[in-house]
């Protein structure tokens, strides 16, 4: 199916916004892999790869660097939940 411009121009401003793919079909009520199709060319065109970086430029703490950074022998679950219960209190705290 061919969407029209509008539509495809429009799914390009909400994913170079920092809207996921997910969101954007759930905004535009398409499925989701027809908005990774659309967004696919511009990507392609422009030597990005993957979705634009966050605004905030802040990097994603993941239970794999932990686990390389610290040498933790926990499962990636237990990690995980860890990140996620610091991450709350310093919400808390600010």
């Amino acid at each position: 199916m061919t969407h029209c411009k509008e539509v495809r121009d429009l799914v390009k401003k909400l994913i170079k916004d920092g809207k996921s793919y997910s969101e954007v079909a759930t905004i535009l009520g398409l499925v989701k892999s027809t908005v990774q199709y659309i967004a696919k060319p511009t990507y392609r065109k422009s030597g990005n790869v993957g979705r634009p970086k966050l605004k905030n430029n802040k990097e994603k703490i993941t239970s794999t660097k932990v686990a390389n950074l610290t040498g933790i022998k926990a499962s990636q679950k237990t990690i995980q939940r860890t990140i996620k219960e610091i991450e709350e209190e310093l919400k808390r705290e600010a």
